[in-house]
């Protein structure tokens, strides 16, 4: 590997004043989301335009800041066709702010708003192309959705509008590609393999001061306020480290370097924010529902397809359609541009793949539900014979994806109805897996925690061998009314964790619960440990306000010290603790998180937090890092106001339920990432994972959205048809675990 520097020279060209004064609070922040090899702030009001160009979104209030009038960026560019100086080529323009570019440089101007005291002003930044190409100029990327209306003097016309921008051999070998994404500005480089950063040369004007934060991004001091670049990351196609390092400031100029270490015989691609983002669908309906990650940053996602045509790869267990809905199971290369397999998993009738888990050797564990009576078993599996009515299924895919290693039913006899909602796996390559059932005939073990069925559905926890032959352990676990297990994990010593909702007043808790009774509304959520044998209940609690709560995903570190929980509540008093996030209902449904702490002196709620906006939100799934202090929750939200974070990839709602991220600190007490993700349709994210420092989540979810945000190497960056599952691995600076 080798070290490169690719440096942001400084230029003696001064910056010409355009727009005049604009007093901003210095604690305001707005996030510029530019990525690449290396990369400045931007720009010149040089160009300020003669006529305003109108985008069809809201206007800022008449008060609103220049800077926060930037989170609602237009995800297009228009090209210059007369309207301003003939040197800019194509431009963006929202409420407050201008982006222009030029072939030699890139412009952005914050424009003084209406009402703002005579002689004000506004902001200019300017990013020039410094020993580049004298030939490149910017050209149009893929076609947008929609119009833009450009008003002229005598009427208007509309416009095509762009997805992106791409200022192709900019330097030897290196493109750059502008896009406009989640209300932000986004840069990436593309360099060939022998391309050299180092020819990489940025002129920054404009600010008052750079610095660098303590998790690496880049924060830019500006008259009014600050913006700031999250930690870039490199892909080639493994993760590339890649670092800020500020230069000596000469001429009032401000530079900064980007260290790389890189391979330089193979291709890399540098980006902020979004390390990479796909598609994952045919032409029918499709959803990702879970997603595991491997030591060396590999994806598995499985979910469910009606599409005939999902993308499979020759030599995996199934490339062939099974007829109604299959489950699928795709693992994806580290840089989420490649397909490593990707098989159906299925029979005739109705199959989803609900949870995914990996092992130490690449192996895929899949956990879900079936109603095919030739869903494929395995000679010798626990269970290879169809039961009767609808079952859980499990199934272990080699590491090749090639084969099963094992796969077989679970459930019962005659007409009854069971599903697996969650999968884990052990060190020893033992799956624990959780549910619903719906019999008294569902195969409980000897010696297990309760053998006997106790209302309409029980949850159910199983532990099979590692074979797959037999099961360790099974058990169901609920009370006289309705209960379902949705997720599960696992720690080190072999105890398993529980949460889902139960609808029991008698549902099973312990002596040092942080709430042994039902709380009202029809289902309360809980949370269960189970000891290593499957034969005690060592911890349960109900989880919940007066209203209805359920519990949708549960995380633990592996000293089991603690357990995460997140869900979907709307109970005003669901119970929150001193010091955390936000201890208030916001409306119509929030999600939650939740941390027990568990000890040798028993167990208390370490944190409990309302997570949501005044709209319907859900937490769906949880992910922890390596110490299982930085809980990571995904899931839906309708919420215009549901709660972002400076350093967001999208700051903006999107309209009709977008997909959230959200990372807490680990007392819970403040947001330490929060982000849509989104487009102008349906999203949800379903699953979440995340690597071991927590440096990256990936999530899969489902949306219907034909502008949900990609990356342009992803692996299939363009919708299919009638809704896709979706990949998406989100670039993080390293967890705090103070």
């Amino acid at each position: 590997m080798m070290a490169q520097v690719a440096r942001a020279a400084v230029t003696e060209d001064p910056i010409s004043p355009i727009c005049g004064a604009r007093g901003l609070d210095g604690r305001s922040k707005v996030r510029l989301a530019v990525t690449g090899v290396a990369l400045a702030l931007f720009t010149l009001a040089l160009f300020a335009p003669a006529n305003a160009l109108a985008q069809t979104t809201e206007p800022a209030e008449p008060d609103q800041p220049a800077l926060e009038a930037y989170g609602d960026l237009p995800l297009s560019f228009t090209a210059n066709t007369g309207e301003t100086d003939e040197r800019v080529r194509y431009s963006a323009q929202g409420a407050g702010y201008s982006f222009f570019f030029t072939d030699e440089k890139a412009v952005l101007a914050f424009a003084p708003s209406a009402g703002d005291e005579a002689g004000s002003s506004g902001l200019a930044l300017d990013l020039r192309f410094l020993g580049a190409n004298p030939d490149a100029s910017p050209e149009a990327g893929r076609e947008a959705a929609g119009t833009v209306n450009r008003f002229t003097g005598v009427g208007s016309d509309r416009v095509s509008a762009y997805e992106a921008i791409v200022y192709r051999d900019l330097w030897p070998m290196i493109d750059m590609v502008v896009r406009g994404q989640g209300g932000e500005l986004t840069y990436e480089f593309h360099l060939q393999p022998g391309a050299d950063p180092r020819d990489i040369r940025l002129a920054y004007a404009g600010a008052e001061a750079l610095s660098v934060s303590p998790q690496g991004d880049l924060v830019i001091d500006t008259p009014l306020g600050e913006l700031s670049q999250a930690q870039p990351v490199g892909h080639q196609p493994e993760a590339v480290e890649t670092r800020y390092a500020l230069q000596e400031e000469r001429d009032g100029q401000h530079g900064f370097a980007l260290d790389v270490d890189q391979d330089v015989s193979q291709p890399l691609v540098i980006r902020v924010g979004l390390a990479y983002s796909t598609f994952v669908g045919g032409s029918g309906s499709d959803a990702g529902h879970a997603v595991a990650v491997d030591a060396d940053g590999h994806a598995y996602v499985t979910g469910q397809t009606a599409s005939a045509d999902f993308p499979t790869t020759p030599g995996a267990y199934d490339p062939g359609y099974n007829q109604n809905v299959d489950a699928f199971v795709t693992k994806f290369d580290s840089a989420g541009t490649a397909v490593v397999y990707s098989t159906f998993l299925g029979g005739r009738a109705f199959d989803s793949g609900n949870g995914i888990a990996v092992d130490e050797r690449g192996a895929a564990y899949i956990a879900g539900f079936t109603g095919s009576t030739d869903f494929p078993t395995t000679a010798g599996a626990f269970d290879p014979t169809h039961n009767g009515g609808s079952e859980a299924f499990v199934t272990k895919l080699s590491p090749s994806g090639a084969a099963l290693e094992y796969s077989s039913y679970l459930g019962a006899g005659g007409f009854s109805f069971e599903g697996a909602n969650g999968i884990a796996v052990d060190e020893e390559g033992s799956a624990y897996v959780t549910g619903f059932a719906g019999s008294g005939d569902f195969p409980t073990t000897p010696g297990a925690y309760d053998e006997s069925h106790n209302g309409r559905n029980d949850v159910f926890v199983t532990k099979f061998t590692p074979s797959g032959s037999s099961l360790a352990y099974s058990t169901f676990l609920g009370g006289t009314g309705s209960d379902t297990g949705n997720g599960i994990a696992v720690d080190r010593e072999g105890n398993a964790y529980v949460t889902g909702f139960t609808a029991s007043a008698d549902f099973p808790t312990s002596a040092d619960a942080a709430d042994s009774s039902h709380n009202g509304g029809v289902n309360d959520a809980f949370v269960s440990k189970l000891d290593a044998t499957g034969s005690t209940l060592a911890y349960s609690t109900f989880l919940g306000g007066t209203g209805n709560d359920s519990g949708r995903g549960i995380a633990v570190d592996e000293k089991g010290k603690a357990a995460h929980v997140t869900g979907s509540t709307d109970s005003i008093d669901f119970p929150t603790t001193p010091g955390a996030y936000d201890r208030s209902y916001n409306g119509s449904g929030d999600a939650f998180a939740t941390r027990t702490r568990f000890n040798g002196s028993g167990s208390a709620l370490a944190y409990s937090t309302f997570l949501g906006g005044t709209a319907n939100d859900a937490g769906l799934a949880i992910a922890v890092n390596e110490n299982g202090t930085t809980a990571h929750v995904t899931g839906s939200t309708d919420s215009a106001d549901f709660p972002t974070t400076g350093d967001a990839f999208d700051r903006s709602y999107n309209g009709s339920g977008d997909a959230f991220v959200t990372r807490f600190n680990p007392s819970g007490s403040v947001l330490a990432h929060s982000t849509f993700l989104g487009g102008t349709g349906n999203d949800a994210g379903l699953g979440i994972a995340v690597d071991e420092k927590g440096r990256a989540a990936y999530l899969t979810g489902s949306t219907d959205s034909s502008d949900y945000p990609t990356s342009a190497d992803g692996q299939d960056p363009s919708s299919n048809g009638a809704g896709d599952g979706i990949l998406t691995k989100l670039a993080l600076s390293p967890a705090n675990d103070g």
